[in-house]
């Protein structure tokens, strides 16, 4: 509500929208200083469009964005400020949380969880079974066809 209220000239608030690509798209640096997350989508959106993240240290968000993020207790207010100027200021740090949030948010992506379970498939299943068995299982190639 504050940050509504205020007049930041480089703060811009948006709510819902269906154009969240074109404002990823605009965006530098994402802030989410939120007091309960259980999961952080917004932040994997935005570490998969290669925008630095900073989030306050919630179970959900630390579990999402690992060490890919920098988090910061809401509390804090100078370490927030210290680190989105540097993140702003310091392109070699920026461009390492870039990459960092872009890695994080492909491990996190369904074909990553498929291709992880397939290579379990592969070196577990596979050379214990007989020829039948080891075709992958049809609910697996009905998935792979849908992709």
């Amino acid at each position: 509500k504050q940050i509504e209220d205020a007049t930041l000239p480089n703060v811009t608030y948006i709510n819902n929208t269906p154009q969240i690509k074109e404002v990823y798209a605009m965006s530098k640096i994402l802030i989410m200083p939120s007091k309960d997350e259980t999961w952080g989508r917004t932040a994997v959106e935005a570490m998969s469009s290669g925008i630095p993240v900073i989030v306050a240290p919630t179970p959900g968000l630390k579990e999402c964005v690992q060490e890919a993020a920098l988090l910061v207790d809401r509390t804090e207010t100078k370490e927030w400020v210290r680190l989105i100027r540097r993140l702003h200021n310091d392109k070699s740090f920026y461009d390492e949380y870039s990459n960092r949030g872009k890695a994080r948010a492909r491990q996190l992506e369904p074909t990553h969880d498929l291709e992880v379970f397939m290579e379990w498939y592969e070196k577990k299943v596979v050379p214990s079974a007989d020829k039948k068995l080891a075709d992958p299982p049809s609910f697996l190639e009905k998935f792979l066809d849908k992709m």
